[in-house]
C-alpha cells in the first residue's frame, strides 16, 4: 500500500510509479500514514480477476460477514486487527470518506450514521475513542457507486 499527494495518481499507477490501469492499493492522502487519525481510508479497484478489493463485495451478505468479521492489516511498523462493524453501497457524494470532524459531536454522529447504513448486522459499536479504517472500492449498483467497509483498528500481535 502506498500514499500519494492526491487520491488520483495511484488509481492508475503501480507502487513503483509505472502506469497501469489497475493501479494499486493506496491510503488517502489526507490522513496520517500511521493510522493515528479518526478515519483512515484505503482505496482499491474492484477487479474481476478476484484481486485487490474484489473480496470486499462479499460483505454485501450477512453470511460472508459472519465468516469474516475481522481483518488483519500488516504494515512494516505494526499489525492491526480490524473489527468490522459496517459495510454498504454508497454514492461518491456520501460522507463515508470524511476525514475531518469539527467537533466530538460531529464525529459521534458520523460514527452512528455509518454503523446504521450497514447491510450486515454486527455487534461491534464504534466510539469516538476508536480509530476507524475505511476500505473503499467500486460497486456497480448505480453510477458512481462505491462499496465501503468500516472497522475499528486495534493494535495487535
Amino acid at each position: 500500500m502506498v500514499q500519494g499527494e492526491d487520491n488520483d495518481y495511484y488509481l492508475s499507477h503501480l507502487f513503483d510509479g509505472t502506469a497501469n490501469p489497475n493501479g494499486c492499493l493506496f491510503l488517502d492522502y489526507r490522513v496520517a500514514s500511521d493510522f493515528s487519525e479518526g478515519n483512515s481510508i484505503i482505496y482499491g479497484h474492484y477487479l474481476t480477476d478476484g484481486t485487490m478489493f474484489t473480496s470486499l463485495s462479499g460483505y454485501k451478505k450477512q453470511e460472508y460477514y459472519d465468516s469474516h468479521p475481522r481483518l488483519l492489516l500488516v504494515t512494516p511498523q505494526e499489525k492491526f486487527v480490524v473489527e468490522l462493524f459496517s459495510g454498504y453501497v454508497a454514492s461518491v457524494t456520501d460522507k463515508a470518506w470524511q476525514t475531518q470532524f469539527s467537533t466530538q459531536e460531529e464525529w459521534e454522529v458520523w460514527l452512528e450514521r455509518i454503523a446504521a447504513c450497514s447491510g450486515f448486522i454486527s455487534e461491534i459499536r464504534p466510539t469516538t475513542q476508536d480509530k476507524i479504517l475505511t476500505l473503499s472500492t467500486c460497486s456497480y449498483e448505480f453510477e458512481n457507486a462505491r462499496f465501503v467497509v468500516h472497522g475499528i483498528l486495534k493494535k495487535c500481535c
